[in-house]
């Protein structure tokens, strides 16, 4: 069997993560732990770059930094929120990579980076119904991202998205439920003096709030891929995570969180079956 090649191994690491000026961002460090299951439950901050629509659902403003891996790839990101809105960065390495055939010629080399800017905020809020209100709620963000590799080049892109929840339902089972829809889009795409558009992609996702201590997530993209998670507060400082997702293979996922009152802690963990043991961590400051 032959050795996947570095330009193969990027392949794959794109594919996990995504390009943040193209199409989907890459993960925070909670979705990946949830299978990626996150349109309909971002988790503050990270709304910016999963939902935008629910950003300042936290009466609180947040510092997160996000810094995972996978196999080759490094990458980072810093999202400052507030009441109404986030501002973002994210960096993404895949360090020099050499092109080889079948043969093991070696036909060149390139070196792959992106530096990712975006803010986002909510243009619409409001809530409807007394004895199970639904709390509905639309944002947007603008990602400016400029991609170093064999062909520089820098993008514009668009995501939108539109949150539906009823919480406190009052149910013995179900008693939260939540709804997310994001459109995500390349605005133009500039490489040297050539400016295009590229592609498009959506995603649905549902959540469900169980017993009170359980969130279980699904979400469906309209790439193909799929994801399913959940999230379970253990304790009062202890919240769980695990989950599965389809990407051409299934990559199962697994986490845990630490909240303090000011600071959390995240740790996630992913399986996949080409690139082996991809994961990271991220911390929190609330104020």
């Amino acid at each position: 069997m032959k050795k996947p090649t570095q330009a193969m191994l990027l392949v794959v690491v794109v594919c996990i993560f995504g390009f943040p000026g193209r199409s989907s961002p890459r993960l925070p460090i909670r979705a990946l732990a949830m299978g990626g299951a996150c349109l309909a439950l971002p988790v503050s901050s990270d709304a910016l770059f999963l939902n935008p629509a629910a950003l300042g659902l936290s009466a609180r403003a947040e510092l997160s930094s996000n810094t995972w891996s996978a196999g080759p790839g490094l990458a980072s990101q810093v999202v400052l929120s507030g009441q109404r809105g986030a501002l973002g960065f994210e960096a993404f390495s895949f360090g020099d990579c050499s092109l080889v055939d079948e043969d093991g010629n070696v036909l060149g080399s390139f070196s792959y980076a992106e530096w990712c800017l975006a803010g986002g905020g909510v243009w619409l809020r409001s809530q409807v119904g007394t004895r199970f209100p639904i709390a509905l709620s639309a944002g947007s963000t603008i990602r400016a991202t400029l991609i170093d590799s064999a062909n520089s080049e820098g993008t514009w892109s668009l995501d939108t998205g539109i949150l539906l929840s009823a919480i406190d339902l009052g149910g013995r089972f179900v008693d939260g439920v939540s709804m997310g829809i994001v459109a995500r889009g390349v605005l133009g795409t500039h490489t040297f003096t050539q400016a295009d558009f590229a592609d498009a992609t959506a995603g649905f996702g549902v959540a469900c709030r169980v017993l009170g201590l359980w969130w279980l997530a699904v979400d469906f993209m309209s790439d193909g891929s799929a994801s399913l998670g959940y999230t379970c507060q253990a304790s009062r400082m202890l919240s769980i995570q695990g989950g599965v997702r389809s990407c051409g293979v299934l990559s199962p996922s697994f986490g845990v969180a630490l909240a303090m009152e000011r600071v959390s802690i995240e740790l996630a963990l992913e399986a996949h079956p080409l690139l082996g043991p991809c994961g990271g961590a991220a911390v929190r400051f609330r104020w």
